[in-house]
C-alpha cells in the first residue's frame, strides 16, 4: 500500500493486490460477497464530502433513487445538522 498526502489537496492511497485466475476469482466471490444493504427509497441519508463535485453527484444520484438527501461539506457541519434535524434516529 502507498499513500501520498498533501494538506489542503487530499490523499491517495494505492493498494496492490495480487491478481487471481478468473474461475479462482469466480469461485472466491460466490463464497464470499453478502448482498448489500438495501435503503429504502424515501430514506433520509447525509452525505459528508470537502468536495463539492462528490457532495453533488451524489446528491443527484441518491435523489434520482428517491431518497432526501443533505449534504454538508464538513463532519463538523454535518454533526450540527443531525443535532437539528427531526428525522434523524
Amino acid at each position: 500500500m502507498e499513500v501520498e498526502s498533501t494538506p489542503g489537496r487530499g490523499s491517495c492511497f494505492r493498494i496492490y493486490l495480487p491478481t487471481l485466475e478468473p474461475e479462482t476469482a469466480k469461485r472466491f466471490r460466490q463464497k464470499t460477497l453478502a448482498p448489500a444493504a438495501e435503503v429504502a427509497p424515501g430514506s433520509n441519508v447525509l452525505v459528508i464530502d470537502d468536495e463539492s463535485a462528490v457532495r453533488l453527484f451524489a446528491q443527484v444520484a441518491l435523489g434520482q433513487d428517491g431518497h432526501r438527501v443533505h449534504v454538508s461539506p464538513s463532519g463538523d457541519e454535518g454533526i450540527a445538522y443531525l443535532r437539528t434535524c427531526p428525522e434523524a434516529e
